[in-house]
């Protein structure tokens, strides 16, 4: 019987329209069901992809409502025994709430309207001017012949050679690495990588590439992948990149930085508004008994007479 109203409640979420009633019941058994609304709530804490893979997937979304059901079962089972009668329990569930409640009043802080930050983005760019400089970049094709678990590091040293001299005599590139090279995106490309930096490739390969010429074929050379052979095509120098390509970028920046700024401004004028003090004849009792009873729990020795003799928690006062 339950298994049937679990089944009618989730039909009953498949057949809901554009607008979603957030209060509708998505899974339940007639007396104990869990809204949509609560269902979003618990999936939207994942990233977006993890939510968009949990949604394309009916078993995966109905085992996460099955969760959320017996969860609400078992919580309604504590009630009935009394268990949210329980101190400790009711301190907990209090801790909880006023932790997502700050949190949602420092995101609300944070969703506040941020001024327009066009200027200061641009002198944050003229004060960094070296740090918007587009790398040297050279358009390079290779050709690769790996060793490991294929032929012996001479044999594969040799068939680069090979495949060099016949370049070097006017064969065409990317028929060659059509037919030889052993990078798995030759099999699209052509062995043309595109353009690259020296950050975007291996050390090895960069020292080598970034010293040809237009148009000049590498000596053969050794790289944590095997043997290459490589040809530039072209090469850029390295370039500042204006103001407006690099905008938007920095908009983003200092718009995610004035807002934490305004978070911590508020927190500081908070404590400023609000001081509190440490009330020692409630806190230093508590603390003096609960190491004791950890000692006890970890297997440490109680301290002797010298060490019992406890530093003030506040030694400044």
């Amino acid at each position: 019987m339950v298994k049937t109203g679990l089944t009618m409640c989730l039909l009953a979420w498949c057949t809901l329209g554009t607008a979603a009633d957030w209060q509708a019941e998505v899974i339940g058994d007639g007396q104990i069901n869990v809204p949509l609304l609560n269902f979003d709530v618990h999936i939207s804490s994942a990233p977006p992809r993890g939510q968009y893979q949990l949604l394309k997937d009916p078993e995966r979304t109905r085992e996460v409502l099955s969760h959320l059901y017996l969860n609400r079962v078992l919580a309604a089972e504590a009630r009935e025994l009394g268990l949210d009668r329980d101190e400790r329990l009711q301190a907990e569930i209090e801790n909880f709430i006023e932790r997502r409640l700050a949190l949602a009043r420092l995101d609300a802080l944070r969703r506040q309207p941020v001024p327009d930050l066009t200027q200061a983005a641009r002198e944050y760019h003229k004060a960094h001017y070296d740090d918007f400089v587009r790398p040297a970049r050279v358009r390079v094709a290779h050709i690769l012949i790996r060793w490991k678990g294929k032929r012996s590091k001479e044999e594969a040293r040799k068939l680069a050679e090979e495949i060099r001299t016949r370049l070097l005599a006017g064969e065409d590139f990317a028929a060659l690495a059509d037919r030889y090279s052993e990078d798995p995106s030759a099999q699209h490309n052509h062995g043309d990588l595109g353009w690259v930096s020296s950050e975007q490739v291996v050390p090895e390969f960069a020292k080598v590439v970034f010293g040809l010429k237009p148009g000049q074929i590498s000596p053969v050379f050794e790289s944590r992948y095997g043997f290459h052979v490589a040809r530039v095509e072209a090469k850029k120098p390295a370039e500042p990149i204006p103001f407006e390509e690099a905008k938007a970028a920095i908009l983003r920046k200092l718009e995610r930085d004035y807002r934490e700024d305004r978070v911590r401004q508020y927190l500081e004028s908070l404590r400023k508004r609000r001081p509190i003090a440490v009330e020692k004849k409630v806190l230093e009792p508590y603390v003096q008994e609960k190491l004791e009873s950890l000692r006890g729990e970890l297997g440490m020795a109680s301290p002797g007479p010298a060490e019992s003799l406890a530093k003030p928690l506040h030694p400044q006062e």
